[in-house]
């Protein structure tokens, strides 16, 4: 909200990132399903895959 972005554009790269899919259960039952450890973790790897591309 603070940097007007709409959840359209953060909700699927979130998925991807966390997932490794484009198809999922809910992004937000997946989250709290893996617990936020695991999630932070995912994130992390994804910046640095992207990073290196």
């Amino acid at each position: 909200e603070e940097l007007s972005v709409g959840a359209g554009k953060i909700i699927h790269p979130l998925r991807v990132a966390v997932t490794g899919r484009e198809v999922s259960p809910g992004i937000f039952d997946v989250l709290a399903f893996l617990g936020r450890r695991t999630v932070l973790s995912r994130l992390d790897d994804a910046i640095a895959r992207l990073e290196d591309s």
